[in-house]
């Protein structure tokens, strides 16, 4: 799935560019398009696969975590390097895929307290994580409604634009998180116990035991 990442965006690169005149179509042909970078989806699959379905293999890895965090911060460097041209061939090419292998590399090496940055506690970072997704979701939405209502009364305000961008991107995160996101991960919990539950008692009667 990387390298098949790695040709399209470079193949939709090289259309783009050959064509008379050249299309300028970074944001809505590789940027936008979710199977354009599914890379740092597909990193959050690896290590969520690797802690929950090999977790010895994932307690050997961490008695190198040290090593896997510098890894992770030279990877992460190159990567930011090579986006230095965002919109050029080898950003597209390599740096979405380095990017996210590194990323990936760091919050390995985050859940480990041996390492050198997970023994460190950052106030609000867990809430941050727990709403990540649902800000991921909406907060281009948020963006969208802050610029719409306030860009122009407040044309020049740069430092109380950001406030306000970063304020009604946790408020709309967090609402979406708390009113959507956790209720329906309480019901599958819910749901997955009851089966559970179901099966066992199916499998402790008489007739299912001797059948």
């Amino acid at each position: 799935m990387v390298l098949l990442g790695s040709a399209l965006r470079s193949t939709v690169w090289l259309h783009d560019a050959a064509l008379d005149p050249p299309r300028n179509g970074f944001v809505e042909d590789i940027y936008y398009p979710t199977g354009m970078r599914l890379d740092d989806l597909l990193m959050g699959v690896m290590l969520a696969t690797l802690r929950v379905y090999r977790a010895p293999t994932w307690a050997r890895l961490q008695w190198h975590v040290n090593a896997i965090l510098f890894g992770g911060l030279v990877i992460s460097t190159l990567a930011l390097r090579l986006f230095r041209d965002r919109t050029g061939l080898l950003a597209n090419a390599l740096g979405w895929l380095l990017l996210s292998f590194g990323f990936g590399l760091l919050v390995f090496a985050a859940a480990e307290r041996r390492s050198v940055i997970g023994r460190w506690r950052v106030p609000g970072a867990g809430w941050i994580a727990a709403i990540a997704y649902s800000l991921y979701l909406s907060h281009k939405m948020a963006f969208h409604l802050v610029h719409e209502t306030f860009a122009t009364p407040l044309r020049g305000q740069g430092v109380l634009m950001f406030a306000l961008y970063a304020m009604a991107v946790l408020l709309l995160g967090a609402s979406l998180h708390y009113l959507v996101e956790r209720p329906f991960l309480q019901l599958r919990e819910r749901r997955q116990v009851g089966r559970v539950a179901a099966q066992l008692a199916a499998a402790m009667q008489p007739g299912v035991r001797s059948a």
